[in-house]
């Protein structure tokens, strides 16, 4: 058998060289798609892993609370808790650099400590970290950084740097480098460290740390261990193991990464029908030799084999070049997805994508695997080829796919039986079953494909004959020929095109949504912060004093300092928002889902209430009237839920409260955003240019507008689906290879008929012509079939998973640019991706044609 696959097989895919690279090509890169982004969901995670090992090195428990730390006195409560060895305190601060734009964190540590640095990091070239102990302690600017920062940035030990803080821009002094080791090495190597007392004082974190990391005695067990120390301590804190921070941030990104794993298949999908249309035209040219085969002996089996492993050669080839294409994009993509999860989710800093050996397998074997699955039919069909019926030439074209009408109900059950099968219940809050209703959408879609290609051809057969006379006719005709062949080339088109209107809906509905709730919710004028245009992720919380004067500028009404913090709640980690409520809600009007129709005035503060996200509410089962039960230092305290409203702010979850209940609770005063109202017939550009002057040079701030505020929430949702759109574009361009490759097939299959043509007097041009308005309508069967699963994949997505995976129910609006885009491309596309079948149709010499058998 191996000397058949050596004769027969691995000659034909050299003889049909533009084919079988055609279907090369479509095998890798859905391949690559897979791997590159299992290889960026890697890193984004391992990134966020290795830093918290390199900063824990070790530690057995750590106990956190979110942003708003861990008072000091806390310490003290652990240390004499049964068990535990050692218990040391942690600042983790992020911070910028304002000549480069970088981010550095900035862990403050006790240097006063048995073992101050635990391991953490170590002074290059030595082993004394400060030469100066003394001096290194009484300065208020002393800091420690990172070898490898400190070389990008030409730094030496004595030299100062500046850095954007909650205190606004301030001078360092260096006092030292560390080796890239332990801590030195999280966060991408942009780290610096600072003693204890001077990072809570330039943090604005006295009396609190970000975290206290607990070692255990040898002879107990650290589950033990934690629960007596959540009893020492009487408080809602989070105890856990440094691992289970990196299972709580894979829960917040698991939508995103998901949604990314899905397009990829979805490319993976397309790579499929490519190899299913491929192999059917090689049997179809070569079913005089796969005849002579069976007429000189060989069984079905034999034959079945030799046409499957032609596939696997095209699979393993296809496979491993995928590998390498894979890992290309995982490292072109890197940055833009860290940035997504960086302002999203959680701050990462991974510094490559790496695919392991075990992906790198899974990679190769995906490849041979679609290249078998796309085989095993056509396999099927060569080894029912009839000798006879074959030599003696009365077998010249492919069979039509029979019933096309049954085809089509198969498909339109399946269509329909994805909507009830999407609302299944979903198990551990992951909404397999609407995954599932997706992929029956995409292919009971593709069943319908026969039928609305017959469709096509009938109304579009008297514009084409219209438009090119006879040859419009023949083009009309031939759309439908081959039926089989075009259904695949259509639905391959139509998977990477419903892609794209599918999430365009995603896209388009939250835009929508997010929109008129950012004009009901964040009616601000202005919005003034530091590190970000926003408070997210990569944004540096100020000191409230540095909003003093604000008030002062001319034109200005109102100003309100919001805090955006992080709060663990349960296994979730919520944004809870504090901001001056009254002054706030003066404007702001809250889309209320459940509870009173409006939440005004000082009601959250005089209730020290909260209202909470529609998304948290269908997490957690909670709603008005019910309480929201969080850790605080004074141990769990209970806000009462006045409302459940619309809002988008976190995906996991997200409470408002008036910032004196905030600060009464948490005892953390710092200010994420200055928000201000200003006065009737103030000029805003004027005002802008006046605080950007003042405070914001002073204190390094940006200083943005409403509406670009809105801008750079909207770019934020772009920046989320910027991979997801790329992925759509790997799918379009393989099934354009898929278009590409059934037209030179068709060229070749109808050599003799472009003859007969040509003899009588058709010019090259209708030739031309006449191939290019058959793939054009090619192009439209695929662009209608994917509207129609495109438009249901959207739904489902929208109105399904969406509110799964993240408990946000958004209207589901139809993306019209997106749905007559993807029209455009797919006829346009198709028109472009004949041109080289055309021109080689048009330049086939006649006598040669006529003589072809």
């Amino acid at each position: 058998m191996l000397t058949v696959l050596r004769l027969i097989a691995a000659r034909h895919l050299a003889l049909a060289k533009v084919r079988s690279l055609l279907t090369l090509l479509g095998i890798s890169i859905g391949v690559s798609a897979v791997v590159g982004i299992t290889a960026l969901n890697g890193a984004v995670l391992d990134a966020f892993n290795n830093m918290v090992e390199s900063i824990s090195r070790g530690t057995d428990l750590q106990i956190s609370a979110g942003e708003a730390g861990v008072p000091d006195s806390v310490l003290d409560v652990v240390r004499e808790v049964p068990g535990v060895a050692s218990a040391s305190p942690l600042l983790e601060n992020t911070v910028q650099d304002p000549e480069t734009g970088d981010r550095i964190l900035v862990l403050g540590i006790d240097f006063l400590a048995d073992d101050p640095f635990r391991g953490l990091a170590e002074k290059e070239g030595g082993k004394n970290i400060v030469d100066d102990e003394v001096a290194f302690l009484n300065s208020p600017r002393a800091i420690l950084i990172a070898g490898p920062y400190a070389q990008s940035r030409q730094l030496q030990k004595g030299q100062t740097i500046k850095l954007v803080t909650p205190s606004g821009p301030l001078e360092f002094e260096v006092f030292g480098l560390l080796a890239p080791t332990g801590a030195a090495k999280a966060f991408g190597g942009n780290v610096g460290i600072m003693g204890m007392d001077a990072a809570q004082l330039t943090f604005g974190k006295v009396g609190r740390y970000d975290r206290i990391d607990v070692d255990v005695v040898d002879t107990e067990k650290p589950e033990v261990v934690r629960d007596r120390i959540r009893t020492a301590t009487k408080s809602g804190f989070v105890v856990d193991r440094p691992k289970d921070r990196g299972v709580r941030v894979s829960r917040m990104v698991f939508a995103l990464q998901t949604g990314l794993q899905l397009t990829s298949a979805v490319a993976l999908l397309v790579g499929v029908f490519v190899v299913f249309n491929t192999m059917a035209i090689a049997i179809l040219q070569r079913r005089r030799e796969l005849a002579t085969l069976r007429a000189l002996g060989t069984t079905r089996l034999r034959v079945t084999l030799l046409v499957a492993g032609e596939a696997a050669i095209l699979g393993m080839l296809g496979g491993i070049l995928g590998v390498f294409i894979g890992r290309g994009m995982a490292h072109l993509a890197l940055g833009i997805v860290a940035d997504a999860i960086s302002a999203l989710y959680v701050e990462v800093k991974p510094t490559g994508a790496e695919v392991s050996p075990t992906l790198a397998l899974v990679g190769f074997l995906l490849g041979l695997g679609c290249a078998i699955v796309g085989a095993t039919r056509p396999a099927w069909k060569a080894a029912g080829l009839s000798p006879v019926i074959v030599l003696a030439g009365r077998a010249t074209h492919s069979a039509p796919p029979k019933h096309p009408l049954m085809l089509f109900a198969i498909g339109l059950v399946g269509y329909v039986l994805s909507f009830p099968v999407s609302n299944l219940p979903a198990p551990q809050g992951m909404p397999v079953f609407g995954y599932l209703s997706s992929f029956m959408v995409l292919l009971g879609t593709a069943l319908m494909g026969p039928l609305i290609l017959h469709g096509v051809k009938i109304v579009m057969e008297p514009l084409a004959t219209r438009l090119g006379s006879v040859v419009g006719h023949l083009a009309a005709e031939n759309l439908v020929r081959d039926l089989s062949r075009a259904s695949v080339t259509s639905a391959a088109l139509m998977f990477g095109l419903a892609l794209s209107i599918g999430v365009g809906s995603m896209v388009h509905s939250f835009k929508v949504t997010m929109d008129a709730w950012l004009q009901a919710s964040v009616p601000s004028d202005l919005f003034v912060s530091a590190g970000s245009q926003l408070a997210d992720q990569k944004n540096i919380p100020l000191k409230p004093e540095l909003g003093d004067g604000i008030e002062k500028i001319p034109g200005v009404d109102k100003v309100f300092h919001v805090r955006m913090a992080q709060i663990p709640y349960e296994d979730l980690t919520i944004q809870v928002v504090s901001q001056e409520s009254e002054v706030f809600f003066e404007r702001a009007r809250l889309i209320i889902r459940d509870g009173p129709s409006r939440i005004e005035g000082d009601m959250l503060r005089r209730t020290g209430g909260v209202t909470i996200s529609e998304n948290l509410a269908q997490k957690k089962g909670l709603k008005a009237g019910d309480s929201l039960v969080l850790g605080t230092p004074d141990g769990p305290r209970a806000f009462p839920i006045l409302a459940v409203a619309v809002d988008f702010t976190s995906d996991q979850g997200f409470a408002l409260m008036d910032r004196q209940t905030y600060v009464e609770a948490f005892g953390d005063t710092l200010v994420d955003m200055f928000q201000l109202y200003l006065k009737p017939g103030a000029n805003l550009e004027a005002v802008r240019k006046e605080l950007a002057a003042t405070v914001g040079r002073k204190y390094g701030l940006n200083v943005v507008t409403n509406q670009e505020f809105r801008d750079y929430v909207g770019g934020l949702v772009d920046n989320a689906f910027k991979i997801t759109s790329a992925i759509q574009l790997v799918a379009l361009l393989v099934a354009l290879l898929g278009i590409i490759n059934t037209l030179l097939a068709s060229v070749l299959d109808r050599t003799r008929e472009i003859g007969v043509l040509r003899a009588i007097g058709t010019l090259r041009n209708q030739v031309n012509l006449l191939m290019v308005l058959e793939a054009m309508m090619l192009g439209l069967g695929g662009a209608i079939m994917a509207t129609v699963g495109g438009l249901a994949f959207g739904y489902i997505f929208v109105m399904v998973i969406n509110v799964q995976s993240t408990g946000w129910s958004l209207p589901f609006a139809v993306p019209w640019r997106t749905v007559g885009e993807a029209f455009a491309i797919s006829v346009l596309a198709a028109g472009f991706a004949s041109l080289v079948p055309a021109r080689r149709a048009g330049r086939l010499d006649i006598k040669e044609a006529l003589a072809e058998e």
